[in-house]
C-alpha cells in the first residue's frame, strides 16, 4: 500500500511538475508580464519628454524670474 501511494504521489508530482514547465513557457513565449516598448509608442515618448522638459524651463524660467525680483 505505501508503494503505490509513494508511486501515485511520484506520478502526480511529476506532472504537476511539467504542467509548471509547460506554463512557463507558455509565459516567457507569448511575453505576458514583460513590457515590449512597440515601434510606434517609441514615437509617443519624446512627447511627453518635450511637456516635461517644457514645464521644467517654465519652472526654471520663474525660479530666474523670482531670482532678478529678489536681486532689484
Amino acid at each position: 500500500m505505501n508503494l503505490s501511494w509513494g508511486q501515485m504521489l511520484d506520478f502526480y508530482t511529476d506532472l504537476n511538475n511539467a504542467r509548471k514547465e509547460k506554463d512557463e513557457k507558455y509565459v516567457e513565449d507569448q511575453y505576458i508580464g514583460e513590457e515590449i516598448i512597440e515601434p510606434d509608442e517609441h514615437q509617443a515618448m519624446p512627447f511627453a519628454t518635450e511637456s516635461k522638459q517644457k514645464a521644467e524651463d517654465e519652472d526654471t524660467g520663474n525660479l530666474l524670474g523670482a531670482l532678478k525680483e529678489e536681486i532689484k
